[in-house]
């Protein structure tokens, strides 16, 4: 048998860290992705549309290492009752008595039955689970086979009329969606920001009856704020920005025919004002407020002319910028005071 050599490893060892970003996780159908930053330690957030159930991790982070990835795998967004990771409290207070659709039985049954499982509100009348058999059974002596189809299929919670939204990204569905929606309607959501957010709104389905059923999109809390938007009909709106913290969504229909109605999805950006004027030769600048939407204005010293537009306003979108270039004072000349040149 040889001898072993052991050989002393090097006095000092370096590897070299490249500062590549993670790869883009994927977005999981009916959810939202919070977050757009993929570098070493990075946190992305998941959230579900109402309806579906979050499966996995809600937050996500970019770990560090020679080869970037995420500490875990994106999540799912699952329609049905949460698993038991991610199991919400019961609503109904231990009251709801539901059963799945008909079609849907457990395996080795021969009869639709519930899965067991744990309700938080402690007064269900009936829980289901297999034996030692496998077989389905009802722990209430009172219950017959009959009733399993006589109760209404569990499905995805109804969506509200009305409401206040304060999460940085969210959905809002009409009543009823993705079926019909009820008439005689009159619903409002709020979507609250922090100040200094605005909310950029896109239509991922729009159906409505045209020239009857309207659905209004006010940039601020109240009926009587600017409006961004009014939609009817069967065609998708373009995406809209709001400019304030606050956003009204109001929706009402008739008495008539109604349709699909809208699914729009909504996440918060960053408000920022547009850069400020440089210095202004031989002229002046008239206003303050470089805040989206305002307007200021430049004017020259008796015996100059301005070059370009003498109004700016700054403009809406998530990068600010002015809707022209600044302007400038050129030397004297003929043109009498007050005048200015506009290069179209």
């Amino acid at each position: 048998m040889g001898e072993e050599l052991c050989v002393p490893p090097p006095a000092s060892v370096s590897t070299a860290v490249g500062l590549a970003a993670c790869q883009e996780p994927a977005l999981p159908s009916n959810g939202l992705k919070i977050g757009d930053r993929y570098m070493v330690n990075d946190v992305l957030a998941f959230q579900c549309e109402p309806g579906y159930t979050l499966q996995g991790r809600s937050h996500i982070s970019c770990m560090p290492g020679t080869v970037r990835r995420w500490n875990y795998p994106p999540p799912l967004c699952l329609v049905g009752r949460p698993s038991a990771h991610t199991a919400r409290p019961d609503p109904s207070g231990g009251a709801l008595s539901c059963s799945p659709p008909p079609s849907w039985s457990p395996p080795g049954t021969g009869r639709p039955a519930t899965p067991a499982h744990p309700s938080t509100g402690g007064a269900l009348p009936a829980t289901f689970g297999p034996d030692s058999r496998g077989k389905i059974s009802n722990n209430n002596p009172n219950h017959s086979p009959e009733e399993d189809n006589s109760r209404e299929p569990c499905g995805p919670p109804a969506a509200t009329c009305g409401g206040t939204l304060s999460s940085l990204a969210g959905v809002i569905l009409s009543p009823g969606f993705p079926g019909a929606y009820p008439s005689n309607l009159h619903c409002s959501w709020r979507i609250t920001l922090p100040v200094g957010h605005g909310a950029h709104i896109r239509f991922l389905n729009f159906s409505t009856e045209a020239n009857h059923d309207f659905l209004e999109i006010q940039n601020g809390p109240h009926p009587t704020s600017p409006l961004l938007g009014q939609f009817s009909g069967p065609d998708l709106p373009a995406a809209l920005l709001s400019t304030t913290h606050e956003t009204l969504v109001r929706f009402s229909s008739d008495h008539s025919q109604s349709r699909q109605g809208f699914r729009l999805a909504y996440r918060a950006y960053e408000l920022q004002n547009c850069p400020d004027p440089p210095p202004f030769p031989n002229g002046y600048v008239v206003g303050s407020d470089y805040s989206v939407g305002q307007s200021i204005s430049f004017q020259c010293y008796p015996g100059y002319i301005l070059i370009g537009h003498p109004v700016l306003t700054c403009q809406h979108g998530t990068d600010r910028s002015w809707n022209h270039p600044f302007p400038r004072c050129d030397g004297r000349s003929a043109v009498p005071p007050g005048s200015h040149v506009l290069f179209l």
